[in-house]
């Protein structure tokens, strides 16, 4: 772009402008002087303000107020603990610690009730007490060995109370074995989920129980469990599914704990060459013998 003199004129002065009015900004001590007053009258200010400053402290100090946490400081002033034991304590005992009159009724009401303090915090069931006037007690509260182990003598004694109740409550729980599910059987004691799968799982597997005894076969399940949980149960043999040799595959039939390799194989055997299983006396001449491990089969069995 082309200026003409003139223009060109313009843009020097308005350069030297700027960088006049800069540098009067920066140093502006060299165009204004301040005006400098008389310093006499400094040090009868700065002790004037001395005097104010000491005066608020002191009053500060003897308030005890600390404006960072007012409501620590406001029962600072309020209240006045020293070593007491809540127990019985007399209504003239609250109030010099500090309680109000309402605070104190309150106690006295709680003691009348038979009510006891055996532990610190059991103070804070005083409702009208805030918990920051608790934790200021706190410190203070003194109770005596006696009343603690009566405490927790108490608390044993309800403790096994509850635990009686309870075992009571699992005895009268009755459930017919055939026809729980795994809802009721944790409701027993010490039957958890896992336990309780396993138990209806063994009783599908062999079509239903027949006798509470059989409990004993169902994995994980000692004597000691057993005496546990067979008051809690009783059986109804009306309930099982009968195992239809005659027409179960291989696989199905083995499934079954009391059917073993070989009797299996020869039912298969004689139902594809001869036919049908007829009753129990063919299953004995099949298996060999009528031993008794074959036995407790015989009234898992369907012919049809």
């Amino acid at each position: 772009m082309n200026f003409s003199k003139r223009e060109q004129y313009a843009i020097v002065v308005l350069m030297l402008l700027m960088f006049v009015l800069l540098v009067i900004n920066m140093f502006p001590g060299i165009v204004i002087r301040p005006k400098q007053g008389p310093f006499h009258n400094l040090d009868s200010i700065a002790a004037i303000h001395g005097e104010m400053l000491l005066n608020e402290s002191t009053v500060a100090s003897n308030d005890k107020f600390e404006i960072a946490n007012p409501e620590n400081a406001a029962l600072e002033i309020k209240l006045h603990p020293f070593p007491f034991n809540p127990n019985k304590l007399p209504a003239e005992e609250w109030k010099k610690i500090g309680l109000n009159e309402n605070q104190i009724k309150n106690i006295l009401n709680y003691e009348k009730k038979g009510g006891k303090f055996f532990k610190k915090s059991d103070l804070q069931k005083i409702y009208s007490l805030t918990l920051a006037e608790y934790r200021m007690l706190e410190p203070f509260i003194e109770i005596p060995e006696t009343i603690l182990n009566r405490s927790k003598t108490q608390k044993i004694q309800e403790n096994d109370s509850a635990t009686a109740t309870h075992q009571e409550t699992i005895q009268k729980i009755i459930f017919e074995l055939n026809t729980v599910d795994s809802l009721q059987l944790i409701e027993i004691r010490n039957i958890g989920p896992w336990f309780a799968h396993r138990i209806l799982q063994y009783r599908r597997s062999l079509g239903g129980y027949l006798r509470l005894e059989q409990l004993r076969e169902v994995y994980g399940m000692d004597s000691v469990k057993y005496l546990n949980f067979s008051p809690n149960f009783t059986v109804d043999p009306s309930n099982i599914v009968l195992l239809a040799i005659n027409r179960l595959t291989f696989k199905e039939m083995i499934r079954h704990p009391y059917m073993n390799y070989n009797l299996t194989k020869a039912i298969i055997n004689k139902r594809e060459r001869q036919g049908f299983v007829k009753n129990w006396e063919d299953v004995v001449k099949l298996n060999g013998n009528d031993s008794i491990s074959i036995r407790r089969l015989q009234p898992y069995l369907g012919y049809d």
